[in-house]
C-alpha cells in the first residue's frame, strides 16, 4: 500500500483541509491518528470513530468495517479498555471524504495510567501493529471477494 501524510512536521492542517488533501488524492482510506484527552482523569482506553457514506459502496470495504477490525486488533496489541468503534458521522474528516475514512484516538492523555503507557518505549509500535493489522484484514477480504 503507498500512502501519503497530511502533515510531516508539527505544523497545522486545516479540518476541511485534511479531507481535501485526501479526495484530491483519490486515496482508498483515510485514517486519521489521534490520542484523546478529557477535563476528568478517569476516561482511559481506545476508540475508533467512523462514518459510513454512500460513496464507499465501490469500495468493496466500508468504513465501519475498517473501524472495527483496526478496534479489535488495537485492543489485542495494547491491551487497554476497549472504548468501541463508534459511528460519528458529525466528524468533518469523516463526513467530507469521499473514500472510507475512520479516526483512531489510541489513548487518554488525560488519564494517568494511559499515559504512562504512551509514554513507554512500545506505544507506538503497539498502535502501529494494531492499525496495521485491523487495516490490511479488510483490504485483504476485499480483495479475496473479488476474486471469488
Amino acid at each position: 500500500a503507498s500512502t501519503a501524510m497530511t502533515r510531516t512536521e508539527d505544523v497545522s492542517v486545516g479540518l476541511y483541509d485534511r479531507p481535501e488533501i485526501a479526495n484530491g488524492l483519490s486515496a482508498a482510506l483515510f485514517v486519521s491518528c489521534h490520542n484523546n484527552s478529557n477535563d476528568n482523569a478517569s476516561p482511559n482506553g481506545t476508540e475508533v470513530h467512523y462514518s459510513v457514506k454512500a460513496s464507499e459502496a465501490d469500495q468493496g470495504f466500508t468504513s465501519k468495517a475498517i473501524a472495527e477490525s483496526v478496534m479489535d486488533e488495537l485492543e489485542a496489541s495494547m491491551g487497554l479498555l476497549r472504548r468501541g468503534a463508534k459511528n460519528s458521522p458529525a466528524y468533518a474528516v469523516l463526513r467530507c471524504t469521499e473514500m472510507p475514512a475512520i479516526i483512531i484516538e489510541g489513548a487518554f492523555l488525560s488519564n494517568p495510567s494511559d499515559l504512562q503507557y504512551m509514554l513507554s518505549d512500545t506505544y507506538v509500535e503497539d498502535y502501529a501493529l494494531g492499525v496495521a493489522r485491523g487495516i490490511i484484514k479488510v483490504l485483504n477480504a476485499a480483495v479475496d471477494s473479488q476474486q471469488e
